[in-house]
Formats: C-alpha cells, sequence, structure tokens
C-alpha cells in the first residue's frame, strides 16, 4: 500500500514539472524559482509587453511631431506673409511720395519756365535769387526721387 502511495506522489509531481508556478506545477515552479527562470520569464513578458504598447502610441507621438512641424510651417508662412504686406504697403507709400514729387518737379518746371520767359530780360538780384532757389529745389527733389526710385527697385528685388 506504501508502494501506490509512492507511485501516486511521484506521478502527481512528475505530472506538474513547469517552471511556471503559475500554471500549477510546484516542483517546477520551484525550481524554476531557484533557478532564475521564472525571473527570466516574467522579464520577456514585460519586455513583449512593453514593446506591444510603444508600437500602439509610435503613430499618435508621430502625428504630435508632424502636427507641431505643420503648426511652425504656419507660422513661418503667416509672418512671411505679413512681411510681404508690409512691404507692399511701404512700396505704396514711395510710389505715392515719387508721384508727389513728380508733381512738384512738373510745377517747379513750369514755375522756372514762367520765370525765366518773364522775365528774362530783367536783372533783378530778388528775382535771380528766386530762379536759383526754384533750380536748387528742382534738383533736390530730382535726387530725393532717384533715392526713392532705387529704393524701390531694391524693394523689388528682395521678392
Amino acid at each position: 500500500m506504501c508502494k501506490n502511495y509512492i507511485i501516486i506522489l511521484i506521478l502527481t509531481l512528475t505530472g506538474c514539472v513547469s517552471s511556471d508556478p503559475s500554471q500549477g506545477g510546484f516542483l517546477g515552479g520551484v525550481i524554476g524559482i531557484a533557478s532564475g527562470q521564472y525571473d527570466q520569464d516574467i522579464e520577456n513578458k514585460e519586455s513583449l509587453k512593453n514593446k506591444k504598447e510603444e508600437s500602439l502610441i509610435k503613430p499618435y507621438k508621430e502625428n504630435e511631431i508632424k502636427s507641431s512641424e505643420r503648426k511652425s510651417l504656419d507660422k513661418i508662412h503667416q509672418d512671411l506673409q505679413n512681411k510681404s504686406a508690409s512691404i507692399n504697403r511701404e512700396n505704396r507709400k514711395l510710389q505715392d511720395q515719387i508721384n508727389t514729387n513728380r508733381n512738384n518737379i512738373h510745377h517747379l518746371n513750369q514755375r522756372k519756365y514762367f520765370t525765366k520767359t518773364s522775365n528774362s530780360t530783367s536783372n533783378n538780384p530778388a528775382i535771380k535769387n528766386t530762379t536759383s532757389k526754384i533750380n536748387q529745389e528742382i534738383l533736390n527733389k530730382q535726387n530725393i526721387l532717384k533715392k526713392q526710385n532705387s529704393i524701390i527697385q531694391k524693394l523689388g528685388t528682395k521678392k
């Protein structure tokens, strides 16, 4: 009868051979814990779980990066549009000044012509002084016009 108990005990213990105690293998579990195999299995399972989580999270992180890049590019684009609009406003102001200066030069040339034709025989110092001032004002306006034209050309090449 003792033999039967020993045989049953041996069969029971050999049937429970597994390195994982959670699978019900008492003897195998003890051996697995003692040899470190059980801890290694747990680390492998956790590593696999972490890899799966990373693979699931990765697309979301990539979308976040793309979204932030898109926002950055949108900001740069908006800044460039604002600068372009500012340059266009400045160009319009300069063009208005040029047109005003051209009109002034035209009026000054008319005054100069009128002064020369009406007083060409006069040696009056006041008339000569006025004519000299008008001529100087015409030259100044022409110089301003040239400078403004060069600024507009420079701004036009920067676009």
